[in-house]
């Protein structure tokens, strides 16, 4: 299932952890990839 995310503010979902499957590729069976890696909302991409 996949939701539109940009229609709640990002402070509402600060701490979320967002992936992105890459299911075009994916056989149906086992593990799927990612497309690219995960971040968490609210985080930027240089601060750990």
């Amino acid at each position: 299932m996949g939701v539109n995310m940009r229609l709640a503010d990002e402070r509402d979902l600060a701490g979320i952890e967002l992936r992105y499957p890459d299911g075009q590729a994916w056989s149906g069976e086992g593990d799927f990839d990612y497309v690219r890696e995960a971040r968490i909302i609210g985080q930027s991409a240089t601060s750990e």
